[in-house]
């Protein structure tokens, strides 16, 4: 018992120890409301910008869109294609009565 008396000061000066440090380690892992209050600010901003980013959802649905008006623009091109033919026919027409018209108006 004592041995025990005789280490006392030193086991009581090394559990302070242990106890000092691990006091400082939490005290390290904790944030600082300065700290805290500058990371709050950050997130609130990421997220406003966040906001009006679109989800997966709207960008599948623009995606379908912009491909039923790809479609659109293939029927649209081909029937531009009919009405140029058609265009075609009626210039020559119209050179063939300019030619009579011409000719019959010549004594």
């Amino acid at each position: 018992m004592d041995d025990f008396f005789k280490w006392m000061p030193l086991i009581v000066l090394l559990l302070n120890l242990l106890i000092l440090w691990i006091g400082w380690s939490v005290k390290r892992g904790l944030v600082t409301k300065e700290e805290h209050s500058r990371l709050t600010d950050r997130v609130n901003t990421i997220e406003s910008r966040l906001s009006g980013v679109p989800n997966a959802a709207s960008i599948h649905e623009l995606a379908l869109t912009i491909e039923r008006l790809r479609g659109d623009l293939k029927a649209l091109a081909s029937d531009m294609k009919g009405m140029g033919n058609l265009v075609e026919r009626l210039d020559k027409v119209v050179t063939r009565h300019e030619q009579i018209f011409t000719s019959a108006a010549r004594p």
